[in-house]
């Protein structure tokens, strides 16, 4: 059989030569493509810069930890509500609360606390009891990762009242900053310092 006339390899030369030249060129498109990879996947990894603006001037966000004094502010935040919502209900909003309240435990943790929660729920629905929380002071330890509260309690009975001071630690820990709990601040136990009473 006759060989056609390879017209390509008359513009390109031999067909040895031509496959030497196809394979160079798939190469350099091969580095290319790898190059252009390597290069999106560094740009995605980057932190974005973030602008902030007011009326007076307008400067990049820097991405960096937050100081102890933020962090001491956050767990002041953060465990200032979880005794809000744990030690501030009525018969009817307790269940809500304390759904609320297991968003802010340590997920080591929420098994125990809806265990512990779920007597306290029931008998106040049972009795038709409220309570109320005021907090007069608040100290956090960072190194410790321990709050000391201190407040006023008062509980409803009926139409009986019992005043109590009470002093509250929570210890805590730092974890994944969520929408639901964008301080990253959990609780892993609460302990009862004291308790006076003085019913009314």
């Amino acid at each position: 059989m006759n060989n056609p006339k390879q017209i390509w390899f008359e513009i390109w030369g031999e067909a040895q030569a031509q496959n030497v030249f196809l394979k160079g060129v798939l190469v350099l498109f091969t580095v290319i493509l790898l190059t252009e990879t390597i290069a999106l996947i560094a740009i995605s990894l980057r932190a974005p810069l973030v602008f902030v603006s007011s009326e007076k001037s307008t400067h990049s966000l820097a991405d960096t930890s937050p100081t102890d004094a933020i962090l001491i502010a956050e767990a002041t935040r953060v465990i200032s509500n979880y005794i809000k919502l744990h030690h501030d209900w009525s018969s009817a909003t307790i269940s809500d609360n304390f759904h609320r309240a297991s968003a802010l435990i340590s997920p080591r943790f929420i098994q125990d606390f809806k265990t512990s929660t779920a007597t306290q729920t029931q008998i106040a629905k049972n009795k038709g009891l409220s309570q109320r929380f005021f907090i007069s002071a608040s100290h956090v330890d960072p190194t410790k990762r321990i709050a000391t509260i201190s407040g006023h309690r008062l509980l409803k009975v009926g139409t009986l009242y019992a005043a109590s001071e009470m002093k509250i630690n929570v210890s805590y820990e730092l974890g994944a900053r969520t929408q639901t709990n964008p301080e990253g601040v959990y609780v892993t136990s609460e302990t009862l310092l004291n308790e006076s009473k003085k019913d009314e």
